[in-house]
């Protein structure tokens, strides 16, 4: 655990990267027709390499971005009053426990993550891959194909760890 792997495609004979950081820019790709033992032509060696992490604890941190996106979205709402006032604060100070809550989560994974770093990978141990160039986790989403090939599920790059984001070695 802590180690830097790349991923190579066998069936495009290509590395798995993306060179596009952004909240809106989550796919790979494959850098196509590229030899295993010495690939050519990939300008940012970090675009292709992730970091192998250890299963990660995600529930608080998913609490706290839900509560922060559904008291984003009432917000936007213009209704005006004193009740929606003192309402606001309460939600604030939810908000506020669970980012605090997610916070510690993360420094708990980080702590894991610092107490496992150097053990070995093996059979049944699950894993989660975090792309060094973006700091996002790779996720399999379980509910679309990509579209070239509608057998093969999609593949993505999101900035927070899932369930989608856990792969068990077999």
């Amino acid at each position: 655990l802590g180690d830097h792997i790349s991923l190579y495609c066998t069936d495009t004979k290509g590395y798995v990267f993306t060179d596009r950081n952004g909240s809106t820019l989550n796919s790979v790709y494959v850098y196509t027709g590229q030899d295993p033992e010495k690939p050519e032509n990939i300008p940012n060696p970090q675009v292709a390499t992730f970091k192998v992490v250890t299963q990660n604890r995600y529930k608080l941190n998913k609490k706290y971005r839900r509560l922060k996106e559904l008291t984003e979205a009432e917000r936007n709402v213009d209704v005006t009053g004193l009740a929606e006032e003192e309402e606001d604060s309460k939600e604030d100070e939810a908000l506020a426990v669970a980012k605090r809550s997610a916070e510690a989560e993360e420094q708990d994974n980080s702590s894991e993550l610092r107490r496992l770093r150097g053990r070995p990978v093996t059979y049944g141990d699950v894993v989660q891959l975090k792309h060094v160039f973006t700091q996002k986790y790779i996720h399999v989403d379980h509910n679309r194909t990509i579209i070239r090939d509608k057998s093969k599920l999609e593949v993505k790059l999101l900035p927070y760890n899932g369930k989608t984001a856990q792969f068990k070695i077999r």
